[in-house]
């Protein structure tokens, strides 16, 4: 596959999420899609935080972070493709509801693709200020 089809594919995910479009970002990805973010210690506090499998899993993700988190800022700021990967870079601004802190960080999302579709989603942030965000 291309690195311009899959940086393609990454963007469709994002547009989807963005409009709210929880069904059409799902098809973007395999029934049985692995999303990791941050997992390890800072799991045991930032909500959505962790490793979330198929359907139900990545939206129970998003469940957490609507739940838990109030974005002031979303921006993605590049989408980038590789043979069998998309990088998706951006930035957020967030209050962190249940302690009333806003954290802001920069970010990175990796994407696992084959046959056009996302096979794995790996989320990079700055965890120790998300974990300082999320602890009262």
């Amino acid at each position: 596959m291309s690195a311009a089809k899959n940086a393609e594919i990454a963007k469709e995910f994002y547009d989807r999420f963005l409009a709210d479009d929880l069904e059409g970002m799902g098809k973007t990805q395999t029934d049985d899609v692995v999303w990791t973010i941050c997992p390890g210690p800072a799991a045991d506090v930032v909500p959505y935080f962790g490793v979330f499998r198929g359907r139900e899993g990545y939206m129970d993700c998003i469940n957490r972070y609507l739940e838990s988190a109030e974005p002031e800022v979303f921006e993605l700021t590049g989408y980038y493709g590789d043979a069998d990967k998309a990088f998706v870079t951006g930035h957020e601004k967030v209050l962190a509801k249940a302690t009333g802190k806003r954290f802001e960080t920069d970010f990175l999302i990796v994407f696992d693709i084959h046959d056009d579709k996302i096979t794995r989603l790996t989320g990079y942030f700055d965890s120790a200020l998300l974990m300082a965000a999320f602890t009262a």
